[in-house]
C-alpha cells in the first residue's frame, strides 16, 4: 500500500527520473496542473510515472487480474492485494501443468497409473511397493522409468 512517505519516481523535463514522497507528489497535482496530468503505477510499494498508454496497459492488466481472481475464487467485491496480483499467474500456470500432468497420467494404462500414484500421490518407496505387488525391485524399477519416459514424450520434453 502507498502511504505519505512513499518513494514515487517522476520524470524532469529532461525524461529523467528522479525522486519524491508520495505526500510531495500530492502536493504537486494539486498545485501544479502539468502534474495533474501525469501517470502514475504501483511496483514494490513505489509509484512509477508512466505514459498514458502504459498506465492504461497496466489497468487493464490489473482490471483482467481481479476479475480472473474474482471468478476463480467466486467472490465478487473483494480485490486482491499486490501479492495476490502477482501470484496469480504463477497460480494459473501451474493449475495448467497439473491438468497437462493428469490428463498424461490418464493415457498411461491402469498398472502404471497405479504405480505412479503410489510412488509419486502416495510418497510410497518403491521398495514398498514392490513388496505389496508381489514384484521384484528391478522390474519396478525399469517400469518406472519406462513410465517417466512416456511421461516425458506425453510432454514433450526431451
Amino acid at each position: 500500500m502507498v502511504n505519505d512517505k512513499s518513494i514515487c519516481f517522476v520524470k524532469n523535463e529532461k525524461g529523467e527520473f528522479y525522486k519524491i514522497t508520495y505526500k510531495e507528489l500530492k502536493d504537486r497535482k494539486k498545485n501544479d496542473p502539468e502534474f495533474k496530468k501525469r501517470k502514475s503505477v504501483v511496483a514494490n510499494k513505489m509509484l512509477f510515472e508512466v505514459s498514458k498508454e502504459k498506465f492504461n496497459e497496466y489497468h487493464n492488466y490489473v482490471e483482467k487480474t481481479r476479475y480472473a481472481y474474482n471468478k476463480e475464487n467466486k467472490l465478487d467485491k473483494v480485490l486482491p492485494n499486490d501479492d495476490a496480483i502477482s501470484n496469480i499467474e504463477k497460480n494459473i500456470e501451474s493449475r495448467e501443468e497439473k491438468e497437462r500432468l493428469n490428463n498424461a497420467i490418464l493415457k498411461l494404462t491402469k498398472d502404471e497409473q497405479d504405480l505412479v500414484k503410489a510412488i509419486y500421490f502416495k510418497n510410497m518407496t518403491m521398495t514398498d511397493y514392490a513388496e505389496i505387488t508381489n514384484t521384484p525391485l528391478s522390474t519396478i524399477s525399469s517400469r518406472k522409468q519406462k513410465i517417466i519416459k512416456k511421461l516425458k514424450n506425453l510432454f514433450n520434453i526431451s
